[in-house]
Formats: structure tokens, C-alpha cells, sequence
């Protein structure tokens, strides 16, 4: 998932998120991050999951769902540039993903009346490395 794909950029130089397919030489799925224009990735994670039942991006923030006896979900933020995952979790409640205009949402309905609402941040500005030196560059 690659969320700011310029013209010009290949995609392997883009910050992106990718769920790898593993088997059988390793857990059936994975997730893998790249910063922007990274040779390698930030971080692998092993799921030990075989499938995604739900998938959000906006800008800097994905969201992932991976079915299973307890459902996992994991939050991949990018901060100045670097993804993180912010939110991991597995859990027997039922697992909604929404967007609003500047955030990502995750509730977890437990079913009996109890509900946890949590909001990650959207900000496209978050996905590339920040400059050094903003503004033109200092007289000599």
C-alpha cells in the first residue's frame, strides 16, 4: 500500500506498507514498512495469521485486521518520515475501522455494551523524512 505515489518515484523509493505472503518457508503473513526511499524495511512483523478481513489506509496511517480464534489488529503510523506500529492488539471483540477527515478509527464492540474508541491521527505531512534546514538555504 503505497499512500503517496508521485510521478517519477518508483514505488520501491515511496513510504509504503506491504502484507506479505510467506508460506512455506515462514508465518503465512507478514507485515513490512519502508521509510521513503529506504533500501530496506523499517520492520518486519510475523502474523501467524492466513488471511486480512479488513484493510484502512489514509495518508499516514494503516490499519489491519487479521481473523483468527482471537482477531488481531495492527496500527502502522508514519511519524517524521519512520512507520510505527502504534496499536497491536488481539482480542475476541468485533473490530470496526472507519476514517474520518483527520483520523483513522478503531473500535472494539465487546457486546455486552462496553465499546473502546481509539483515534490515530491523519497527516500526509508525517510520511516523508522532515528537511533540515526548511526554507532556502543559508547565506554564505
Amino acid at each position: 500500500m503505497v499512500p503517496d505515489l508521485k510521478p517519477g518515484v518508483p514505488h520501491e523509493a515511496a513510504p509504503r506498507v506491504e502484507i506479505r505472503w510467506c508460506e512455506p518457508v515462514g508465518p503465512p503473513l507478514q507485515i513490512a514498512a519502508w521509510a521513503e526511499r529506504a533500501s530496506s524495511a523499517s520492520f518486519v512483523l510475523d502474523m501467524y495469521r492466513d488471511s486480512v478481513s479488513q484493510i484502512v489506509m489514509s495518508d499516514n496511517v494503516f490499519a489491519m485486521v487479521f481473523p483468527g480464534g482471537y482477531d488481531s489488529i495492527v496500527v502502522v503510523q508514519f511519524q517524521g518520515g519512520e512507520p510505527k506500529v502504534v496499536f497491536m492488539d488481539s482480542t475476541h471483540a468485533e473490530i470496526r475501522l472507519a476514517t474520518t477527515s483527520n483520523s483513522v478509527q478503531v473500535t472494539l464492540d465487546y457486546g455486552d455494551g462496553r465499546k473502546d474508541t481509539k483515534a490515530f491521527a491523519v497527516d500526509e505531512s508525517q510520511l516523508s523524512v522532515p528537511e533540515k534546514f526548511p526554507g532556502p538555504p543559508p547565506a554564505h
